[in-house]
């Protein structure tokens, strides 16, 4: 998906011998936090993946990223508020 996003990419899993597999050790849960905080996540896959490719080729083109970032965290609260 991320890749579609930046218009060319590619994406290769390495399945080599003897490696663990990630998600034996991977323990990410958020159901503590939906359940004792009625937290939800605010932005959708699509919108974390746009702000993603939006940063990366702003610093690929040496841009001022400090402006980037503020923008984005601007966007972020605007979209908080409403």
């Amino acid at each position: 998906k991320l890749c579609e996003k930046f218009g060319s990419g590619t994406y290769t899993v390495n399945r080599s011998e003897g490696q663990p597999h990630e998600a034996t050790y991977l323990k990410l849960d958020c159901s503590k936090a939906k359940q004792r905080l009625n937290w939800s996540p605010i932005m959708t896959l699509d919108m974390a993946l746009d702000s993603i490719v939006e940063w990366s080729l702003a610093y690929k083109d040496n841009l001022n990223m400090a402006t980037i970032c503020n923008n984005q965290i601007d966007n972020y609260t605007r979209y908080l508020m409403h």
